[in-house]
């Protein structure tokens, strides 16, 4: 919560809808464009300062420059550069692992490193809070206004913010992560700014440069559950210090023409904070998981790729972007069912006729015949036992209860477009891109002397949304399962 000081308006309070009486009191400080000050050169292992130097911050131009006297030689190291100033500490988001060998004697050297994101912290904190370990993760989302909020028009000169008022909204626990979300309220101006705050707590703590794997769990878990509206973090913190900036969490909402999206999302909204913890369970185990959850977690990249992918493409990349994601994840999904279409004894059996079959004919077949088909029973009933797209497809909708029935159409033009990128048969750039991409259509009607009397316009969903939003389903019901 937040509490200032300054000049109170005469009789000015907002009570909004459930909330406690907040009181109008103060002002906001101003961020810089460019921050100057000390560098240091921190080892996150051992939490010890290897070299100094001076750095400046540019802001707009999100670049940390640095010049650093280093006469030491270090070796496979894991080193972030801070920078010290008067307004705290600022790193980028990036940790480095390499060795750090000067150029002769006590030399100086300059570089620059990206700060598209970056952490900040206060100076009261310490240098070494960036390798400490936290025990929550903060994430405060614009949300659209409750109420409205007037002020005394004969007093121009008052400056305000608010005295703290806070709402829990919704908690869940999926394993060991703990997750919630309230209505805060903070201010900007003279203008009211409500906030969604989404909290997570972790009997495990997370770590600074597990930021990204965080990062991907919120977004998954926003275009899961509340894909029509658009995302705008405020702060980002780890533990309630160290703060995280990133373009990566603010984003447009999805839409493929047929509904509109939301500028920020209401108190009101369906939350379901459960499936936030899942897929921040996900990624934490899959960080250190198996064969099975890494090829689930490439399948999510893919499909997230769909979805905030930008530049310049070739007509047929999201969907070959939708075909792996799928093909992966339902592949894995499936792994160890048994299609009912083969009987696994009689099929064994009807191989190895095959290969006595072979053996007895070897000196009638050239060798690359016969070594070709000389194989063990069961490496051959494994290559025929693998499923194909579609029927590993349909296992998967089934095992996650999905009508599957409902997909059948997109399911089938996928198959066509992965045969006809596997094969390179029947491509064709216009058609292709007729079929990929959401466009209007339009109906025209006209009399016996061939004049216009109607024309109905319409849109034809193109096979990247219909894709899309089949996978957006199948993975919902994956983490809510």
């Amino acid at each position: 919560m937040v509490r200032a000081v300054g000049r109170k308006l005469k009789g000015e309070e907002f009570k909004s809808p459930g909330l406690h009486r907040v009181r109008i009191q103060c002002t906001m400080k101003k961020p810089k464009s460019l921050y100057v000050g000390k560098l240091h050169i921190l080892n996150l292992k051992t939490k010890k300062v290897l070299c100094e130097g001076t750095g400046s911050f540019d802001v707009e131009k999100k670049r940390l420059e640095l010049l650093v006297k280093n006469s030491d030689i270090h070796q496979n190291i894991l080193w972030i550069p801070i920078l010290e100033t008067e307004d705290g500490y600022f790193a980028p988001a990036q940790v480095f692992s390499s060795d750090i060998v000067p150029i002769g004697f006590e030399t100086s050297r300059r570089s620059s490193y990206g700060m598209s994101s970056y952490f900040n912290w206060p100076l009261a904190q310490g240098l070494e809070h960036i390798a400490t370990d936290f025990d929550s993760v903060t994430i405060d989302v614009a949300s659209l206004p409750q109420g409205t909020l007037v002020f005394n028009k004969e007093d121009h000169s008052a400056k305000v913010t608010v005295e703290g008022s806070q709402r829990d909204i919704e908690t869940a626990k999926s394993k060991s992560i703990n997750t919630s979300a309230s209505l805060l309220y903070s201010t900007k101006g003279l203008s009211l700014n409500p906030a969604i705050r989404f909290k997570v707590s972790n009997v495990n703590k997370y770590e600074s440069q597990e930021w990204l794997q965080v990062v991907h769990a919120f977004r998954l878990y926003w275009i899961l559950q509340l894909d029509n509206i658009n995302c705008r973090v405020i702060n980002f913190y780890f533990g309630n210090e160290l703060s995280l900036t990133t373009d990566l969490l603010e984003f447009s909402g999805y839409t493929d023409n047929t509904y509109a999206v939301q500028d920020a999302i209401h108190a009101n909204e369906k939350l379901n904070v459960k499936l936030l913890a899942s897929t921040l369970n996900f990624f934490s185990e899959a960080a250190d998981g198996g064969k099975d959850l890494r090829k689930i977690e490439s399948s999510l990249y893919r499909f997230m790729k769909i979805r905030f992918g930008k530049g310049t493409k070739y007509v047929g990349d999201e969907a070959l972007d939708i075909i792996f994601s799928l093909d992966g994840f339902a592949t894995t999904i499936t792994k160890g069912i048994v299609s009912s279409q083969l009987n696994a004894s009689k099929a064994k059996d009807s191989i190895k006729l095959i290969l006595d079959y072979v053996a007895d004919k070897k000196d009638e077949l050239y060798k690359e015949v016969f070594d070709f088909y000389s194989q063990d029973v069961d490496k051959v009933y494994a290559m025929l036992s693998q499923k194909p797209f579609k029927e590993s497809v349909r296992l998967c909708f089934e095992k996650l209860s999905i009508e599957h029935k409902l997909h059948n159409a997109t399911i089938n033009q996928l198959n066509t477009i992965r045969q006809t990128f596997v094969h390179g048969k029947g491509y064709n750039t216009q058609k292709m891109a007729k079929e990929l991409y959401t466009h209007g259509t339009h109906d025209i009607t006209n009399d016996k002397e061939g004049n216009t009397i109607q024309i109905v316009f319409g849109q034809k969903n193109g096979l990247v949304d219909d894709g899309y939003k089949m996978l957006r389903e199948l993975y919902a019901a994956y983490f809510k399962q």
